[in-house]
């Protein structure tokens, strides 16, 4: 296996997330996700820049940090961003595994057996659980609060509850979350005391170019290695294209595979339109949290308890509003990096 961008941890592929500092100051873990980003497309704009400096001059285009001369700007995808790093996405990303409503987000060619085989299987390599964040007594009234007030509008069927994630509470310190990533998913491949780490490497590194075929046969693949600065080719009787939604198809159209008016390369690409918002506690909800039944001996050891009335340890609320009929986005409440 290669990635275009260096190895962050020593086992690859670990959520940085798992680190003591994010877990501890999560406001810090933002930068770190925007810093890993790179916009995929960004289009040569038109518009006047009223801070230009007057000693600027104007150069000929040429395409450079990803500026596309031949995109429209008003038809691009502003927000599309990869990570170049081992592990890519995998090791920032939220850990958000809700399952698709079965009547209303599944595509209807794949059987209903075969979706919840398929799930259990992803959901056993992500370690999936809904009861990470359980125990946490801002969840529980928040919970409760929501609920109520759309009671009206919440289908009995998907009520709020708890968010489903890949992770579980680590056993040397319960205060911690150990969240999924690839490291995670590969298991046993990078486990050095197990006969399939010896058949499998990870080379950090190393961007795919194009790839060489004949008569519908891949011969070879063309890498550029970044470290050292070189050109490299791997052969190998099958290979697998796996870059994502973006970076896939620009390899394949470079390799002049799919190539064509009937190509599907470059189509069929979408964004999700997000809303995102902060949440603040009232003083109802806090006051709300201080008469639940366990409230005084979780408050024990917190040493805030004069300033801010809720224990130290309590776990983010992380809940979830499910899709329904005539509502078709789902909500998630949790403490997350800023958007």
């Amino acid at each position: 296996m290669v990635d275009s961008g260096i190895q962050l941890s020593a086992k690859p592929g670990i959520h940085v997330k798992n680190a003591y500092i994010y877990q501890k100051y999560r406001n810090h873990f933002t930068p770190f996700v925007q810093g890993e980003l790179f916009k995929l497309s960004v289009p040569v704009s038109n518009a006047g820049v009223e801070t230009l400096d007057p000693y600027a001059y104007w150069t000929p285009l040429s395409v450079s940090n990803n500026i596309n001369p031949d995109q429209d700007q008003n038809k691009n995808m502003p927000s599309a961003q990869a990570a170049y790093v081992v592990g890519g996405m995998g090791i920032h990303w939220t850990c958000a595994t809700p399952r698709l409503n079965s009547k209303l987000e599944r595509w209807d060619f794949i059987p209903e057996s075969e979706w919840d085989d398929l799930y259990r299987r992803a959901e056993a390599l992500f370690m999936t659980n809904t009861n990470v964040f359980a125990t946490s007594l801002r969840g529980a009234v928040i919970k409760k609060n929501v609920q109520e007030l759309f009671q009206d509008r919440l289908d009995s069927n998907y009520p709020v509850q708890q968010l489903p994630v890949s992770g579980y509470r680590r056993l040397d310190n319960p205060d911690l979350v150990w969240w999924g990533g690839p490291s995670d998913i590969l298991g046993p491949l990078l486990d050095m005391n197990q006969d399939a780490s010896q058949r499998f490497q990870i080379i950090p590194n190393l961007l795919a170019e194009k790839i060489i075929h004949k008569a519908g046969r891949v011969e070879y693949v063309e890498f550029q290695s970044l470290d050292p600065w070189e050109k490299i080719e791997i052969y190998a009787n099958d290979v697998i294209v796996a870059g994502g939604a973006i970076m896939t198809p620009q390899l394949l159209w470079n390799s002049d595979i799919f190539r064509g008016e009937e190509s599907p390369l470059g189509h069929y690409l979408n964004d999700q339109p997000l809303a995102f918002t902060q949440v603040v506690l009232s003083k109802k909800i806090i006051k709300e949290i201080q008469s639940l039944e366990d409230y005084d001996e979780r408050m024990t050891n917190s040493h805030l308890a004069e300033e801010i009335p809720i224990p130290i340890n309590d776990p983010d609320p992380t809940l979830w509003i499910p899709v329904q009929d005539g509502r078709p986005w789902h909500c998630q409440i949790h403490k997350d990096a800023f958007n």
